[in-house]
């Protein structure tokens, strides 16, 4: 089956559909497969952006960034304005289900305590944005 999606309820379309952004856009849609959540609501942002940020950790990155010629991790706005974002990608796993497979499949090349750190410090790090507070990341 085809991947299919649709950002028509996100913020601003055209910001999404631009240079860059449609780059991390594109990257995301298809990163919904990869993190078992099949969109990005209010309630599940902060859940999402965690998963993407711990499989950034195993693959050193997620968008390529042509400034530093070098791949990075996306930040938490990156996932804010893309709230709204939907696709097909439909799965039932819980979270445990899902690092289970994500360790099986790199647990050889990174440790299970570091793929934990990157899940936890991206939650935290929201925590200390919502906050208002300054974030080292």
């Amino acid at each position: 089956m085809a991947l299919s999606w649709d950002i028509t309820k996100c913020a601003d379309i055209e910001l999404l559909q631009s240079g860059v952004e449609w780059n991390k856009t594109e990257g995301i849609i298809h990163s919904t497969m990869s993190v078992d959540l099949h969109s990005i609501t209010e309630d599940n942002a902060i859940e999402f952006y965690a998963r993407l940020k711990l499989l950034s950790t195993v693959y050193n990155g997620f968008f390529y960034d042509k400034e530093t010629n070098q791949y990075v991790a996306p930040t938490f706005e990156d996932i804010q304005i893309r709230i709204g974002l939907h696709t097909n990608a439909y799965s039932k796993n819980t979270f445990n289900q899902w690092f289970k497979r994500i360790e099986k499949v790199h647990g050889k090349n990174i440790s299970q305590n570091k793929m934990l750190a990157a899940y936890y410090s991206a939650k935290v790090e929201v925590e200390q944005i919502t906050k208002g507070e300054t974030v080292n990341a």
